[in-house]
């Protein structure tokens, strides 16, 4: 999943209207870091990355306290979505870590 698809899956679902609010409200950044990010294609970063993990998980977090059959269907896409993005949380975080990392021993 892609975060083009993250950000369309919450627009269908009614949780976010905009991509300036997807990028200030879900990934914790300026309101043009989404746009940008599609005209360059770019991934996002790591901690935009990790701030929409949070984000879900906030909102997930609420809908378990309602009851009801839709609210409970909405928290299960909330917490599908969450899963992609510890993938790509993983993903970008491997792209980033050091070709050899060398511990010393104590």
């Amino acid at each position: 999943m892609t975060l083009d698809e993250i950000y369309l899956q919450l627009k269908r679902m009614g949780l976010c209207k905009s991509k300036y609010q997807f990028s200030e409200r879900f990934l914790g950044m300026s309101k043009g870091y989404y746009s940008v990010l599609q005209v360059k294609q770019r991934q996002p970063s790591a901690t935009a990355l990790c701030r929409l993990d949070y984000a879900l998980s906030v909102l997930a977090r609420r809908l378990s306290l309602e009851s009801g059959f839709a609210s409970y269907n909405r928290m299960q896409l909330l917490r599908g979505l969450q899963e992609h993005v510890k993938l790509m949380i993983t993903e970008q975080c491997k792209k980033t870590q050091p070709k050899s990392v060398h511990f010393l021993a104590v």
